[in-house]
């Protein structure tokens, strides 16, 4: 039986050096039941795993899809980065090596942490 990705995941993110631990489905939005499966809020990070790639799964019907643009649209409207990776991309290193490069710039610009929103806070969101 295989691991499910996002333990996967998780395991390689424990071997990096410099990568902070995530928090685990991530709430973003203060009404909405939008969840990262991965996230890093204090750097605004995000992570999702796409599963049923090769299925049609909740993510490829016509309903979940838009609700999925709605969420990752909403989410770079208030600045967050959403990587997003298949399973198979989680199984080959892909998206570690995708996570670490991230985290590189973001070092490497000095860039620093950002405080996550207060739920609430209209300055910081956009009208539905």
């Amino acid at each position: 039986m295989k691991a499910e990705p996002i333990w996967v995941l998780m395991q390689d993110l424990k071997r990096s050096a410099f990568i902070p631990a995530p928090v685990l489905e991530c709430s973003f939005h203060p009404n909405r039941k939008w969840r990262f499966d991965l996230a890093w809020p204090e750097w605004r990070v995000a992570v999702e795993i796409e599963g049923g790639v090769w299925k049609i799964g909740r993510h490829q019907r016509p309903r979940g899809f838009q609700g999925d643009l709605d969420k990752y649209n909403y989410a770079a409207i208030i600045g967050w980065f959403v990587l997003r990776f298949s399973v198979k991309d989680v199984e080959t290193g892909k998206a570690i090596d995708a996570i670490e490069k991230l985290f590189r710039r973001l070092h490497a610009q000095k860039t620093e942490p950002v405080f996550p929103l207060r739920p609430g806070d209209p300055r910081e969101r956009p009208a539905d």
